[in-house]
């Protein structure tokens, strides 16, 4: 049986980013609190943890189907679940309201792939040296496009003269 008096869900959620910080990256806990405080201020921040219903959070990730990738929305499921749980584990309250919400099914999208002598000819048939030069390294090393281009120079800390 859940608690009488529990801390808001904003309360909640402050002490679960400051307990999971203690072995997660500093990027996981800036994701987390990104979407966390999202699902927190649209359950209504200051509503107990006890009175969340499972009904409420179910129309929630209604909206997040309907605006996210099925890989997307499977992520989201994970973080909140996570939530849920540090609040089941307190004793907050009694049962997942999550869960109901399912795992939705990710289609793989077929990418385009060349083939060795493809890339070959990709980079044999580039007039500009610069060009050629980064399709050479990119084949060569699987970089990607926003690792070669000037963006990406900039935000690995290489300063561009």
């Amino acid at each position: 049986m859940p608690r009488k008096s529990t801390p808001t869900i904003s309360e909640a959620l402050d002490e679960y980013l400051l307990i999971r910080s203690i072995n997660r990256a500093k990027s996981t806990i800036t994701n987390d609190r990104a979407l966390l405080r999202k699902f927190v201020r649209e359950l209504g921040a200051e509503t107990r943890v006890h009175v969340l219903r499972a009904q409420d959070v179910e129309v929630w990730f209604a909206g997040v189907a309907r605006a996210q990738k099925a890989s997307s929305y499977n992520k989201v499921r994970e973080r909140v679940q996570g939530f849920m749980r540090f609040c089941m584990d307190r004793k907050w309250i009694d049962c997942d309201p999550t869960s109901q919400v399912g795992r939705r099914t990710v289609h793989e999208e077929d990418r385009l792939r060349l083939t060795a002598p493809q890339m070959v000819q990709l980079i044999e048939l580039t007039e500009n040296p610069r060009d050629r030069a980064m399709l050479a390294t990119a084949c060569n090393t699987g970089l990607r496009a926003s690792d070669l281009s000037a963006s990406g120079v900039q935000q690995s800390g290489v300063r561009r003269t």
